[in-house]
């Protein structure tokens, strides 16, 4: 109900489709692959900036291979649960969405 949790879902589900947006646009050849690269290394490394620096204030070890792998499922999960929550039906904490 919050507007600014709203604001910052939306966006967070632009992000994640424009992520896998840009292999279509790469496969249809609507995008340059060096583009492509250079949008997917930099979205790597500024994920890995940010959670690294989180883990290791928290006392964590390295997480490179962890990120490295989340970078092309999360946004996945991310897609699916943007979607059935508009178009599903949920139970959460007893209430019914």
């Amino acid at each position: 109900r919050n507007a600014g949790i709203k604001v910052l879902a939306i966006l967070f589900f632009t992000d994640y489709f424009l992520f896998y947006s840009i292999f279509v646009g790469l496969i249809m050849g609507w995008i340059l692959p060096i583009i492509a690269i250079g949008i997917v290394i930099a979205r790597f490394l500024s994920d890995y900036i940010y959670l690294n620096r989180v883990n290791r204030f928290l006392g964590g070890k390295s997480i490179f291979t962890a990120v490295f792998f989340l970078q092309f499922l999360y946004p996945a999960h991310v897609l699916l649960m943007g979607v059935s929550s508009i178009f599903g039906k949920y139970t959460w904490k007893g209430r019914k969405y």
